[in-house]
């Protein structure tokens, strides 16, 4: 998929300037209307989305946010329990809050991700792209993007 070899050239980009800011940061943010400040991850894999030509009617509504991509998702059966390249990775809370990547790669239940908004340690709030590896089970989920878009009536040779 396309927007993986998007997400893939963005690592290493990083935070400048404050938690959630940056030239980087505030561009993704700025393109999907959100003020300066604000979480990124989804913003990012949406902009890798957007970048690698899927129109934005095929996303979710509020698709800056993870418990949006999560709800849509969940609403057309494209959840799975591990994803494999090119799906999305999340994890959400009680709270609705949560994280989201692309799957790069995957080994049994490891795999390998591109996060945006992610660090050195894991976390949800870092400050930059980075390749990580999670473990799907408990906390660690997938969105088959395959299916999530065919299921929104996209497909890649253009719909």
């Amino acid at each position: 998929m396309r927007a993986l070899h998007v997400a893939r050239s963005k690592v290493g980009q990083r935070e400048s300037g404050g938690n959630n800011r940056g030239p980087f940061v505030e561009r993704l943010l700025a393109r999907l209307g959100l003020a300066p400040g604000n979480a990124w991850c989804a913003a990012f894999v949406t902009t890798c989305l957007l970048d690698a030509g899927v129109p934005s009617k095929y996303l979710p509504k509020g698709p800056a946010a993870v418990w949006n991509w999560y709800k849509d998702a969940k609403a057309l059966g494209c959840l799975t329990d591990y994803g494999n390249r090119g799906s999305l990775i999340y994890r959400v809370q009680s709270n609705r809050k949560g994280h989201i990547g692309f799957v790069a790669d995957r080994r049994s239940v490891v795999a390998r991700t591109i996060e945006g908004n992610t660090g050195p340690d894991g976390g949800r709030d870092g400050d930059g792209v980075y390749e990580k590896k999670r473990i799907f089970g408990n906390t660690w989920k997938s969105i088959d993007l395959a299916k999530y878009l065919k299921a929104k009536g996209y497909s890649e040779s253009g719909s």
